[in-house]
């Protein structure tokens, strides 16, 4: 060790240097603290009241606070989970975790709009019950598929199961192959885009599902940059991204927002606390030449 330290001291070379013609650019963190900090204020300001709630003692009124409360944890989590990539300036990779919040609001408003709330909530809930049996089932057959051991039966029950627990997400083709429903609500992401209220989810689908698919996917259009550079100075490549950085995080707040919005049973912010960060949420991304999201419906 000693040794190669002494070798380099000789060449004149620096520990992590970089091979001739390169240079290290440092991203100007400094002007994201304020869109970053935000990041961490309103997921700490959800979490803290989940831990104030008081479950009520009957099981349907119980049913309906936890699934509320599961609903905004998920997306609080969600919120971190784009800060540290955002911090980084992975902003591509957030651009998944975005996808999902703007699925949950999606199907929040579709919760919303049923005569039978609570009737929708248990819908979805099974739904989810749908989704993990087969999950289970289709890892016991991979299993059994490669060779191992397997519990045969839990298999046969899971398979009793995926015939005659949920007959209203199962149907039989005229084949004879089954199918499962590929939602809860019988609608895609579009569907539920272009039904919605807000003037701007489809606008969101078609950033989210169209523009920014391709960094989801990796697809061609995500690597073209990387396979042919354009030769754009470092500036200018820094430039563009914090763009979209703080469309990305400002996306983000704006569907976390409004998803709290949806869930009645989980603490709501004070109205006072919900426009002191939309306005600093504007003000940053004014700093930076961002454009500015519409208006999020706040707390009743």
């Amino acid at each position: 060790m000693a040794r190669q330290r002494k070798n380099r001291r000789a060449s004149g070379r620096k520990r992590d240097a970089l091979p001739s013609g390169m240079e290290r650019v440092r991203p100007p963190n400094k002007r994201l603290r304020g869109l970053l900090q935000l990041l961490v204020d309103i997921p700490a300001a959800a979490e803290r009241g989940l831990v104030s709630v008081k479950l009520p003692d009957d099981q349907g009124p119980r049913a309906l606070v936890m699934f509320d409360v599961g609903i905004l944890l998920r997306a609080s989590n969600a919120l971190k989970a784009i800060r540290v990539l955002c911090a980084e300036w992975h902003w591509e990779f957030a651009v998944a975790t975005i996808r999902q919040l703007f699925e949950l609001v999606i199907n929040m408003e579709q919760l919303a709009a049923q005569p039978d709330r609570e009737g929708a909530i248990f819908r979805y809930a099974k739904y989810g019950l749908l989704q993990t049996v087969r999950h289970q089932q289709l890892d016991l057959l991979y299993q059994q598929k490669t060779g191992r051991e397997i519990d045969e039966q839990r298999l046969a029950v899971l398979e009793q199961m995926l015939e005659q627990t949920f007959p209203e997400f199962r149907s039989v083709g005229r084949t004879g192959h089954i199918h499962f429903a590929r939602t809860w609500s019988g609608h895609d992401a579009r569907y539920l885009a272009e039904h919605s209220r807000h003037p701007l989810r489809v606008d969101q689908y078609d950033l989210l599902y169209a523009s920014w698919s391709e960094q989801t996917h990796a697809a061609p259009a995500a690597l073209l940059e990387t396979m042919f550079p354009r030769g754009l100075s470092p500036e200018r490549i820094i430039a563009g991204d914090l763009v979209r950085i703080v469309e990305t995080i400002t996306m983000a707040i704006t569907l976390f927002l409004e998803l709290w919005a949806l869930l009645p049973h989980a603490p709501q912010p004070e109205t006072s606390e919900f426009h002191e960060w939309r306005t600093r949420m504007i003000d940053e991304a004014r700093k930076l030449g961002a454009p500015i999201p519409p208006a999020s419906e706040g707390p009743k």
